[in-house]
């Protein structure tokens, strides 16, 4: 609707010598409009009155029950019962606002500052993949380690995300700094916390090994550890974009002078200061008064008949004497030990990589010995029935006679 005067407006615009495409440019309406104006024929419309919706009578009641915390289908099923025929999308149409405020609120977060020392965050970023040195595709995963006072990082490429993996760069990490933190916070993730209710206790031994408290974040509120997660942003986005890495280890070796000469070195944009110039405030606990702790993954396996057994998708050597049977097989550190009824009969360097076999020559050797052996000396099948009777022996001729 246009009042009066910017009717005139348009009126004067025009005497003035503009052209209409001009008063519409000018004015910010339509050609249309304009010209009505003009010719005196603009007429306004009458004030529409508001459409009643179908959804009218049942507004008060979606609304209540779902700030309540009712599921919006258990709304859409309460509405269908009290005769509701319109459709699902009006109703969602109609919460909008009310889920686009709670989103909102639960966005609120109030940054926490702890104490130097206090405490350290991290979390696992993905890479993409790389081709290994065998041609396989591999993933690529990026470990994080942030210490919340100073900001001081520590980021390392991986290929796992298992336990044994998360060990060794918490070590890492640890030697990298000097010491270890109070406490450490993570997410869910399954190698620290199995359930809502129970911590790994594989993880928990490493922990208190250390001295480290495990804290791990509320159930779909990773932001309480933001740090470690704007860690993983700032390294994707200035660290990757137009990397190129020769090996994996290469790629890791880039990996530690962008830690020392940019990361750990920049003024940190929350702090003001250089994690660098921080970190001797943080005082860490001195871990190197230990020896380096050794975790070991202890699995239950069957060695097939050929003396082999199966572990993370590579095949190990067993004795003559373990083949067939069932026997523990402890990971620790890079070693692969095999146990038969308690006691150790043989150990292998851990296979790098997938689809590889780990042999031991001795029990190659034992194994052909013992196949020739038995090739030499075949036993006679429990189930071959034997028949102690002689065969008759007839000349050839008697079947020949036969045939005639």
């Amino acid at each position: 609707m246009i009042n009066l005067e910017e009717r005139m407006d348009i009126k004067q615009l025009y005497r003035e010598g503009h052209s209409i495409k001009e008063i519409v440019r000018l004015s910010g309406r339509s050609r249309n409009t304009v010209r009505k104006v003009l010719r005196d024929n603009y007429r306004e419309d009458k004030k529409r009155k508001d459409k009643k919706s179908i959804l009218d009578e049942y507004k008060i009641y979606i609304e209540n029950k779902f700030k309540d915390g009712r599921p919006v289908c258990r709304i859409l099923q309460d509405l269908a019962k009290m005769g509701y025929e319109g459709s699902a999308s009006q109703v969602y149409r109609f919460l909008q606002p009310f889920r686009d405020e709670v989103k909102r609120k639960d966005k609120l977060t109030v940054r926490f500052e702890t104490a130097p020392g206090e405490q350290a965050q991290v979390d696992w970023g993905h890479c993409g993949q790389f081709i290994d040195q065998d041609g396989h595709k591999r993933k690529l995963y990026v470990f994080a380690y942030v210490l919340s006072y100073s900001r001081a990082c520590y980021v390392e490429f991986t290929t796992s995300m298992n336990l044994a993996v998360l060990v060794k760069c918490h070590q890492n990490a640890f030697d990298y700094f000097g010491g270890v933190p109070e406490k450490i916070l993570y997410d869910n993730m399954k190698t620290v916390k199995l359930s809502p209710f129970q911590l790994n206790p594989a993880f928990v031994d490493f922990a208190e090994y250390y001295g480290f408290a495990v804290k791990t974040c509320r159930p779909y509120r990773a932001r309480t550890k933001g740090k470690v997660e704007r860690l993983i942003r700032y390294f994707r986005d200035n660290f990757l974009p137009e990397k190129v890495f020769d090996s994996f280890e290469d790629a890791n070796a880039q990996i530690h002078h962008w830690m020392e000469y940019e990361a750990n070195s920049r003024v940190h944009g929350t702090t003001k200061e250089r994690p660098c110039d921080l970190l001797p405030a943080e005082s860490l606990n001195d871990h190197r008064q230990v020896l380096p702790y050794q975790l070991i993954n202890k699995v239950t396996r069957k060695a097939n008949s050929e003396g082999y057994v199966s572990y993370q998708a590579n095949r190990y050597s067993v004795p003559i004497k373990a083949a067939g049977k069932t026997i523990e097989l402890e990971h620790v550190g890079t070693t692969i030990r095999i146990r038969l009824q308690d006691m150790i009969v043989t150990e292998h360097e851990q296979a790098s990589g997938k689809g590889k076999t780990m042999i031991h020559q001795e029990h190659i050797s034992d194994m052909w010995k013992l196949t020739l052996a038995n090739s030499e000396n075949p036993q006679k099948s429990k189930d071959l029935i034997q028949f102690n009777r002689d065969v008759q022996v007839r000349e050839l001729s008697t079947y020949e006679a036969l045939c005639q």
